[in-house]
């Protein structure tokens, strides 16, 4: 029933049932799980089954926001690079403080529209991880000697996207206040600027 290579077995539910997936689309159109039940009431068995159902679904669920997290790492690379060479010209005095106040701010307006575009899904992701590892939980999982886990296959497939992005909910919220801190830098050097020619005015006058 399951490629070989990919199978996954564990025992749950106290160890009165086992389970085996390999968490491919097959032939038919769909993945494949056979349980096999070693004791359990007719109950137990129907919220097992509810269980693994939950389990698949959430797990779908949290890999949604993984290409957008991958598209979002992209365009904050670029504009991480475009703020270090902003703060470097501020740094040196290269350029004028209100052109460069111009690029700032249309820096920030293009993260606003990124944090805007991901970051409800990106945290969608992050709650539906969470259900995944509650779900996982929950089946009391014995792993099965020689073969990968349920456990074993989320923490190699569903955490590494969970961390990017959760990366990239972080490198926002920390380049919009770069950001915020670099307007603000440039706008007092404007205002002193301002304050020193209107005093030789007035000194003029």
């Amino acid at each position: 029933l399951f490629t070989a290579d990919h199978c996954i077995s564990s025992l749950v539910a106290g160890q009165q049932a086992r389970i085996w997936t390999d968490f491919r689309k097959h032939p038919e159109g769909g993945g494949r799980m056979l349980l096999s039940d070693e004791g359990l009431s007719a109950s137990a068995l129907a919220r097992l089954v509810q269980q693994l159902f939950d389990l698949g679904n959430y797990r779908k669920l949290s890999l949604l926001g993984f290409p957008q997290s991958r598209q979002a790492v992209q365009q904050l690379h670029q504009l991480e690079q475009q703020l270090s060479d902003i703060t470097h010209r501020i740094e040196q005095k290269q350029g004028s403080d209100e052109h460069l106040l111009h690029e700032i701010s249309q820096m920030a307006a293009q993260t606003e529209h990124l944090i805007a575009n991901n970051r409800a899904r990106l945290e969608a992701s992050a709650a539906y991880y969470q259900l995944t590892m509650d779900r996982l939980k929950a089946l009391r999982e014995v792993p099965v000697p020689g073969l990968m886990s349920l456990q074993d296959f989320s923490e190699r497939r569903l955490t590494p996207a969970y961390r990017t992005a959760q990366s990239v909910l972080q490198r926002q919220a920390s380049l919009s206040n770069r950001l915020g801190r670099s307007t603000e830098l440039l706008r007092t050097r404007i205002n002193l600027q301002l304050e020193r020619q209107n005093s030789a005015l007035l000194a003029s006058m």
